[in-house]
């Protein structure tokens, strides 16, 4: 991946982001389990996967608001 990203020109993007990326988007986007992403990543414990987790304070903000409706 990073002889791709090289060749692309792409910089600041590392396997790194890209897999805390695509995990974030699998998670809220996709609306895969945390349970479901422990057994892909091979993540021993749920705690590090969520905190491998890209949340913001707007998220956290909406899901809060979301229940009161």
């Amino acid at each position: 991946m990073r002889e791709t990203l090289d060749y692309l020109g792409i910089r600041g993007m590392s396997t790194y982001s890209f897999r805390q990326s695509l995990l974030t988007m699998m998670h809220f986007e996709k609306g895969y389990s945390l349970r479901t992403l422990q057994k892909i990543t091979q993540h021993e414990d749920i705690g590090n996967l969520a905190r491998y987790l890209e949340i913001g304070q707007q998220e956290a903000d909406e899901a809060l608001r979301g229940l009161w409706g």
